[in-house]
């Protein structure tokens, strides 16, 4: 087993030095890059970033989005024993200055110039910064002849137990902090995690989640160990091009990716009129019998086979094709995914594994696997990978994969990492069979004034069930009961609106006893104390930019509690009908 990413990388080379590395758009024309052409290009960017002052353990940021670029300078910084510091470019440039001066990075790599500016016009608070340089203005540097033996060499030399990553958590309830981990880290969870998830030949994946966050990072590693050729999205809005362009046949993404594919497929469908919704619902309800009976690994009876078929052809196959015509298995992971949307994607054929894991676990710790998956879990422990649950239900983990500490704060990792485990900060059960769900953040529990805990992103899942929730908020700590910020998806309302040939204003009654349905239907089935009692639906979406969001997607409740104290405080002064 390759124990570095580097000599991970020169192995791969060494399989198939003609195959496809990553495919990419330039001047809006697709094109490959061969793994020969990676190791000439890598060969030359070390030099370049040797130029720069570029060692063993240095931190260097990359700074930019999800592209080609990024990955190059990844594995070129790696090759050379460097610290690899992934920024979110959607931070604010106080954001990012913090992040530089954190990790005391001499150098800065940004993929777009007024980045550089905004450090330069911070360079008396960054002591430690040297270079801040532009991906373009590396780039158009003289280049090297390529020496290959020079960068296996290089490669060689970088040890298992080097730090190859820094990884800044989201920051949902406080500052960041920076996950330190190793070679060895990254390495034997890629390893672990083809036992359970193992790749098919011709396998072809899509990259375009953020690089700065472990899973990409995760996925691009685990690669290396197979011939999958990854093709870059241009950009998120152009993600859906590029899925279908790209075809991938495995795809690593996140719960609300999923959740809007379904919502637009279900929105077209009712747009076609009655019948077409008709025979849409028919073959969901065929391909949600089928997924059942799959799941418990019980056959399939002849006939629901058959209209599984006429189903596929009338419906699957025309949503299918709209993702490339060629994806079989979906990865999920970064957020907790619902099991009604995962159930869609199985009723039409689409393996959804969804696995748990955070920053400090080198992403995955769990995953659900093709052939052992239940629905509603995270799976099981990656070999390895040691789970126990705390009296009070947090999820600890124990193996190779967990972090070094974080960076320059003892108190923090001493907190973290004690009696030899990590502790998550998750709350989770086990059941007999060793599938792990995971209930919420330990910090995000809502105790009621009536003593009460409740976990309430399960709840704001049953609310963004409905298409016309795209955010949910549930309130309630200190409180007498819950209450809900409703964020809207303004397009799927003005779509039904248009449909019903109502006012689409979010103050209109309709749209108004739309969303109220939406509550009703979360709040069925609930304890009494679980539900929703009264509501508000925001003018807004809940955005990155705003605060409200990680850069991940998760929310940032206290920065949405804050900002909308005044309409939480409304909501709780008249008094509810139902306690």
């Amino acid at each position: 087993m390759a124990t570095t990413i580097p000599r991970l990388l020169l192995q791969r080379i060494a399989r198939d030095p003609g195959g496809h590395a990553f495919r990419y758009k330039e001047d809006g024309a697709w094109t490959s890059q061969t793994w020969s052409e990676c190791l000439d290009e890598l060969s030359q960017l070390t030099v370049l970033l040797q130029g720069l002052g570029v060692g063993p353990a240095t931190p260097v940021v990359v700074l930019a989005e999800t592209c080609r670029e990024w990955a190059a300078l990844d594995l070129a910084l790696l090759a050379l024993g460097a610290i690899t510091v992934g920024v979110y470019p959607t931070l604010t440039a106080d954001q990012v200055a913090w992040q530089v001066r954190h990790c005391r990075a001499p150098v800065v790599l940004a993929r777009q110039p007024h980045r550089v500016a905004e450090l330069e016009a911070r360079r008396e608070d960054l002591p430690d910064l040297v270079h801040a340089v532009s991906f373009d203005d590396l780039l158009a540097m003289e280049r090297p002849v390529p020496d290959a033996a020079a960068f296996r060499a290089r490669c060689e030399e970088v040890s298992p137990d080097q730090v190859a990553a820094v990884v800044y958590t989201s920051g949902t309830t406080g500052d960041p902090k920076g996950v330190v981990l190793t070679h060895r880290n990254l390495t034997t969870v890629c390893e672990a995690s083809r036992e359970l998830i193992p790749a098919q030949p011709g396998d072809r994946s899509l990259v375009f989640l953020p690089m700065a966050h472990v899973l990409q990072r995760f996925a691009l590693y685990r690669g290396l160990y197979e011939e999958i050729e990854g093709t870059f999205a241009e950009s998120l809005e152009l993600l859906p091009e590029a899925i279908a362009e790209g075809r991938p046949t495995v795809l690593a993404t996140v719960p609300r990716m999923l959740e809007k594919i379904k919502t637009r497929a279900e929105d077209t469908a009712a747009g076609k009129g009655p019948r077409a919704e008709r025979v849409f619902s028919w073959a969901f309800r065929v391909g949600v019998a089928r997924s059942h009976l799959l799941e418990r690994q019980q056959p399939v009876p002849w006939t629901l086979s058959l209209q599984w078929h006429l189903a596929d052809r009338l419906v699957f196959s025309r949503i299918k094709e709209r993702l490339g015509g060629a994806l079989h298995t979906l990865v999920s992971g970064g957020a907790a995914l619902d099991p009604e949307v995962a159930r869609w994607f199985h009723a039409m054929g689409i393996a959804v594994l969804e696995g748990w894991g955070l920053s400090e676990t080198s992403a995955p710790a769990t995953t659900n696997a093709p052939d052992a998956y239940r629905f509603g879990t995270v799976g099981r422990a990656l070999p390895g990978v040691e789970l126990r649950l705390a009296p009070d239900g947090e999820v600890l983990v124990r193996g190779p994969g967990v972090f070094q500490g974080y960076l320059h704060d003892p108190e923090a990792t001493a907190a973290a990492l004690r009696d030899g485990w990590f502790h998550t900060g998750d709350i989770g059960t086990l059941d007999d069979d060793g599938f792990l769900s995971i209930v919420d953040r330990k910090k995000e529990l809502i105790v009621t004034a009536g003593g009460k805990n409740i976990a309430p992103v399960p709840i704001e899942h049953r609310l963004e069930r409905s298409p016309y929730v795209d955010k949910a908020v549930v309130i309630g700590s200190d409180r007498p009961y819950l209450v809900a910020l409703l964020s809207p998806d303004l397009e799927s309302v003005a779509t039904w609106a248009a449909r019903a040939g109502v006012d689409p204003s979010l103050a209109s009654p309709e749209v108004q006893a739309l969303f109220q349905r939406a509550v009703d239907a979360a709040n069925a089935d609930l304890a009494r104390f679980q539900r929703v009692k009264r509501h508000a639906v925001l003018d807004h979406s809940l955005t990155i930019e705003d605060g409200d969001l990680t850069p991940t997607l998760k929310l940032k409740r206290r920065a949405v509690l804050a900002s909308e104290a005044d309409r939480i405080a409304a909501l709780y002064a008249q008094p509810s009908e139902d306690r």
